[in-house]
């Protein structure tokens, strides 16, 4: 009865599985402190048998709220992300990693170039086919710079066509 009533039904049937299985479970749910303050919890337990029946459950709960909470504001910045890419209007966005592969590439640039966003996922600019030494001599320190944590503007011309590329450090 600590749990949130529609989190019980998880973690009542997480328990009786395992008394029934032997098997581990993990399971989150909510809890309501009196002040009205909802916590999350991560529920963990390792059933223990004798002769192949089970006989306790152990377990450890852990206050994982905080975490939950990032998830939540990671699921927002994503999304926002997302709305922003599906409609930015003759432009693209690239986000790349440390080792400039780019992770994602969208936006309605693409439609007027040779380039898809599937020739640039999950390469490098140097792997990137369509990018020549001129592109690439242009990207790579702009690209060092944003990771260092600047912001940088530049222009660069590819395919027939001259973009304004601003370059922006997400953490």
């Amino acid at each position: 009865d600590i749990y949130i009533e529609e989190d019980r039904p998880r973690v009542e049937n997480a328990v009786e599985e395992a008394l029934a299985t032997g098997d581990s479970f993990d399971v989150e749910a909510r809890f309501e402190r009196p002040d009205g303050e909802i916590r999350w919890f991560q529920i963990r337990g390792e059933p223990t048998s004798e002769d192949g029946e089970v006989m306790t459950l152990r377990g450890a709960v852990q206050d994982i709220t905080e975490r939950k909470e990032r998830e939540r504001e990671l699921e927002q910045i994503e999304a926002r992300f997302q709305a922003l890419v599906e409609n930015f209007p003759n432009g693209a966005v690239h986000y790349f990693d440390g080792h400039l592969r780019y992770q994602y590439v969208a936006g309605a640039a693409f439609d007027v170039i040779n380039t898809s966003p599937e020739d640039l996922e999950g390469k490098t600019i140097y792997e990137a086919e369509p990018y020549s030494a001129d592109v690439t001599e242009t990207l790579e320190p702009v690209m060092e710079s944003t990771l260092a944590g600047n912001e940088e503007t530049t222009e660069i011309s590819y395919e027939g066509h001259v973009y304004e590329l601003r370059s922006t450090p997400i953490r």
